[in-house]
């Protein structure tokens, strides 16, 4: 396998029914993602040689070895950069591929050559015509067919792919829960100031009932006490609201390889996109990007290589050499003339036993059938899972639609209702305060199935192998962007 061709596979091995779907897919040189510029590893198999492309993260600088100041803002996109080019499960991955790229040279290479020595030992040396036979060099090379040091060599660059391809999987991996955290940290902020807010509105209604027991005296002074019970229990939620901010703002300081104690605040602005491709579309790009399909691709044309491989040790291998005798002066023969003796010899294996080869073909074939079905089993996941992940936008969707037009405006005109009629006693305090619950609940939950559909659109680019979030909107599929 050359890099740099585009390689159109049938994958043949066992009726592979998807090779319609893979054909022409995956280039030879193994960068399955074309939106990936950043941290990856190329390898040039004929020189044997590793380049390094280091991420560059203009956003990561500011942030070596200090602490984040505290409150201090950092886009997504800045977080993402971080993540990439420090997390430790990335960086183990890179060094993986330049391990792995490192069999490519030696499996193409001839094995070592052979040397021999004799020396005589005892004096008891042997009698030949020319003289005594005093000492002796065997030199030997085995040149394995070219054929099959190219096919294993071509499996190791299979071995090279599969392993690029799992630093996919990994950084995306990484992406979609910093994505995830990131959006979780939002919400905790947005839920902090939901609910200061509404602590203020909880006054207002405090300095109601207030009034009307010292003025108009016409409520009890149990209303009174209850304010306070209620302003406890907001406090207590204020303080439960802090403490999950500080853990997940350390959290996300973990993704990103930054010390625990860095405190972030977040800005969510256009990170998601509001329109989705349709389902078929998806199905295509998860076939087409999923990291771990790609991954198992590679594996199959890595067996599929071994089958060929299998089948060339039908071939022999010749072995080259030659000998030198170092011959004595003193030979008990009269014709002894102590002339060295030079011989160049040529061997090769005899590949007769046919059953261990056919073996060996059939273990090959039968590995590469089994990948090859391990393949479509991870296929048809990929293509549930997003199916799964469009029902949960879907139906997160309608919620919030239902939240934000309908529900939460209804509860705030009742509220304000609830206060006014609580002025003319027409109601009682704690029908009144379970309105301004039931406002502070919905807007509370407004935000989280906000939250909850950003993080499921993140599981839904992780479902599909999109690196960037801009990938699932369809425009800028069509923008070529």
């Amino acid at each position: 396998m050359v890099p740099g061709k585009t390689v159109c596979t049938s994958l043949a091995i066992g009726g592979l029914a998807a090779a319609m779907v893979l054909s022409g897919s995956v280039p030879a040189s193994c960068q399955m993602l074309g939106t990936r510029k950043p941290a990856v590893v190329e390898v040039n198999s004929r020189q044997a040689t590793v380049v390094r492309v280091e991420a560059q993260a203009p956003v990561q600088e500011q942030f070596q070895s200090q602490t984040l100041q505290a409150g201090q803002f950092m886009t997504l996109a800045e977080c993402v950069a971080i993540g990439r080019s420090r997390n430790p499960r990335i960086l183990a991955a890179r060094m993986e591929i330049a391990s792995l790229a490192e069999r490519v040279p030696q499996a193409r290479a001839l094995p070592d050559p052979m040397a021999d020595i004799m020396y005589m030992v005892f004096d008891t040396p042997v009698q030949t015509a020319a003289g005594p036979q005093d000492y002796g060099l065997a030199m030997s090379q085995q040149i394995p067919v070219r054929a099959k040091r190219e096919t294993r060599a071509a499996m190791a660059e299979q071995e090279v792919c599969a392993a690029r391809a799992r630093l996919n999987g990994i950084e995306i991996d990484v992406i979609t829960k910093i994505r995830e955290t990131y959006f979780e940290l939002d919400y905790l902020q947005e839920a902090l100031r939901i609910t200061v807010e509404d602590r203020d509105r909880l006054e207002q209604i405090a300095e109601v009932v207030l009034q009307m027991y010292e003025v108009k005296r016409s409520i009890k002074q149990s209303d009174v006490l209850q304010i306070e019970i209620v302003r406890s229990q907001l406090d207590t939620t204020l303080a439960g609201l802090r403490q999950q901010l500080r853990s997940t703002q350390a959290k996300l300081a973990r993704l990103m390889q930054l010390p625990p104690e860095s405190t972030i605040s977040v800005m969510v602005s256009g990170d998601s996109p509001q329109l989705l491709p349709d389902t078929e579309t998806l199905f295509q790009m998860a076939i087409q990007q999923r990291p771990e399909l790609q991954e198992q691709l590679f594996r199959v044309r890595r067996d599929k290589q071994a089958v060929t491989l299998a089948t060339l040790e039908r071939i022999p291998d010749p072995t080259f050499g030659f000998n030198w005798i170092g011959v004595g002066s003193n030979g008990v023969s009269p014709v002894s003339n102590g002339n060295d003796s030079l011989m160049f010899n040529i061997g090769f294996n005899l590949p007769v036993y046919r059953r261990r080869i056919d073996a060996g073909i059939r273990e090959a074939r039968n590995m590469a059938q089994a990948n090859t079905h391990s393949w479509e089993a991870m296929r048809d996941e990929a293509t549930e899972e997003v199916v799964d992940i469009m029902a949960q936008i879907s139906s997160l969707q309608e919620t919030l639609q239902l939240l934000s037009n309908e529900i939460l405006p209804a509860a705030t005109r009742t509220l304000d209702q609830l206060i006014g009629q609580y002025q003319v006693n027409e109601v009682d305090f704690p029908q009144m305060i379970d309105g301004w619950r039931m406002v502070l609940q919905y807007q509370i939950s407004e935000q989280r199935v906000k939250t909850d559909l950003q993080q499921t659109i993140a599981r839904l680019a992780r479902a599909v192998g999109a690196l960037e979030l801009s990938a699932l909107n369809p425009a800028a599929s069509v923008d070529g962007q």
